[in-house]
């Protein structure tokens, strides 16, 4: 047959009889064993750089939700904050305003009185006007 090398290992398989393995054999299983293993190393390689990419994508949107949920919070804090102010400032304006009636309280009593007062001449000057009709029309009878 041919002189390859191939031949010769199929040649001397032919001719021993035997059912074992040719002689150059385990190189070949050798080398099938190391490209397999280069493959599996090469697989897993790929396969630990893909899930760690896939950790670093969830773990980069995980801090940007907890970023963005920050700046929220951080607006929240400062919307309430100006509320707040603005509460203190209505209640300030609330104790003045109070204040100012406190002291204005005795002059509207005083108002009250005089318009009371004022009711009552109204209401005397009323009846005098009629009793001063009343006269003059009983003076003017009688002088007729």
């Amino acid at each position: 047959m041919s002189d390859s090398p191939s031949s010769s290992v199929f040649e001397d398989f032919l001719t021993s009889g035997s059912k074992t393995r040719p002689r150059n054999s385990s190189s070949a299983t050798e080398r099938s064993k190391t490209a397999g293993k280069e493959d599996a190393l090469n697989l897993s390689q790929e396969m630990f750089d893909k899930v760690s990419e896939y950790l670093k994508s969830e773990l980069l949107a995980s801090t940007q939700d907890y970023k963005l949920l920050e700046t929220f919070n951080n607006l929240t804090k400062e919307k309430y904050q100006g509320m707040s102010d603005d509460a203190k400032d209505l209640i300030n304006q609330v104790t003045k305003l109070q204040q100012s009636y406190a002291s204005f309280s005795t002059y509207i009593t005083q108002i009250d009185d005089i318009s009371r007062q004022v009711d009552f001449i109204e209401q005397v000057t009323a009846e005098l006007d009629e009793y001063s009709k009343q006269l003059e029309y009983k003076f003017k009878k009688v002088l007729r």
